[in-house]
């Protein structure tokens, strides 16, 4: 793990009620630097090239840029041919490319600029219709061998699986309904959760809400079911922000009421924390976890991003009043997102402390430290 107290890209940031330590990446390629929405990580294991979105207001469009966290080869550098739909990118396991996905198809580029087709929409099933999204969050299936791709194509959502390898796409279910924030388990590979979701309708304009938010899939018979259909309010609309950790457990958010995880084998909620949450995530062992609370109110409040220790039941602030960005949440989506590294080593999250929107990482080691 490289030490970002010696890089000259990096401004340390210590927050004054809490004392925890951010480093702040101050180097700009982008007028917005941003981390990856929580569902995949934008920091891989190798812990060497951290990816992030880039944007320029008021264009509505993202694309990605990635930096060099060695500091004796300090690196950044913007990728403009990658404004990509959603928050679909995803970084290679190498942590050398990425992929993403743009028009009607899920492309990948690596770090140097190159980039090459991985496979696209048949045209059948497009059959001359827009194609809103390809995929909400690309996640690979367990096995290596699929990508899952969660569509928004004309008026309807579909969902299916495409082959890295081969290119070939095989559609899976087709749903009137919104359905998105589709993600592949991480241990087995014939398991996907899918959201239910709000949407406007697109001649109407009238709101529909869903009647419960996760459910299971399986990529062999297209089987779906309702995860805990008798717990946690019935899903209702304060149920939320879900993702997979890497044991294969599935956690979510309840707005109100905290962090929960779900143990898909034997049906088992736990309620892990209790308390407001908007965006949570924990790592391979599931004893850390950290939230946001709340971008939703930040009209109202600052917005909060906590550190949870499982195992002494104490938290600490990484930010305690993040305060209002200087350009509005949507349509760029800045909300700080925190999520974990993919070796669980650091906490990274996109700030406005220092009036700019900017990415930051945090020191796991640090704040258990500070939780012990």
């Amino acid at each position: 793990m490289f030490d970002l107290n010696q890089h000259p890209y990096f401004q340390a940031w210590r927050d004054p009620q809490s004392g925890v330590v951010s480093h702040i990446l101050t180097h700009r390629v982008a007028d917005v630097q941003m981390c990856f929405y929580f569902a995949t990580p934008s920091l891989q294991a190798d812990g060497e090239r951290l990816w992030m979105y880039c944007g320029f207001p008021p264009t509505q469009n993202k694309c990605l840029g990635v930096v060099s966290l060695d500091p004796a080869a300090p690196s950044a550098r913007l990728l403009p041919r990658t404004f990509f739909q959603s928050e679909s990118p995803m970084v290679e396991t190498d942590g050398r490319s990425c992929f993403f996905t743009s028009g009607d198809s899920v492309w990948k580029i690596d770090d140097t600029g190159q980039v090459a087709r991985v496979l696209k929409l048949p045209g059948e099933l497009v059959s001359g219709r827009f194609v809103q999204r390809v995929a909400t969050h690309l996640t690979r299936s367990a096995d290596g061998r699929f990508l899952l791709l969660d569509s928004h194509i004309g008026g309807t959502w579909q969902v299916g699986v495409g082959d890295i390898e081969t290119g070939e796409y095989r559609a899976l279910t087709e749903f009137s309904h919104h359905m998105n924030h589709a993600q592949f388990s991480p241990t087995d590979p014939d398991t996907f959760s899918i959201a239910m979701d709000w949407f406007y309708h697109p001649v109407s304009g009238k709101q529909f809400y869903y009647t419960h938010r996760i459910w299971l899939m399986s990529t062999i018979n297209g089987r779906m079911d309702a995860v805990d259909p008798r717990g946690v309010y019935d899903h209702n609309h304060k149920v939320s922000h879900e993702w997979w950790a890497p044991d294969g457990t599935l956690c979510w958010v309840h707005y109100d009421d905290g962090l929960f995880e779900h143990d898909t084998t034997t049906g088992q909620t736990t309620h892990v924390y209790k308390g407001p949450v908007c965006h949570g995530h924990t790592e391979a062992t599931r004893q850390y976890w950290v939230w946001d609370e709340s971008p939703y109110k930040w009209g109202e409040k600052p917005c909060e991003i906590m550190f949870f220790n499982r195992k002494t039941g104490k938290k600490a602030a990484i930010v305690a009043a993040m305060p209002l960005p200087p350009v509005p949440r949507s349509p760029l989506h800045i909300d700080p997102h925190p999520h974990f590294s993919a070796d669980g080593q650091w906490i990274i999250y996109t700030t406005s402390v220092l009036g700019k929107i900017d990415i930051a990482m945090t020191r796991v080691s640090d704040l258990i430290e500070a939780t012990a």
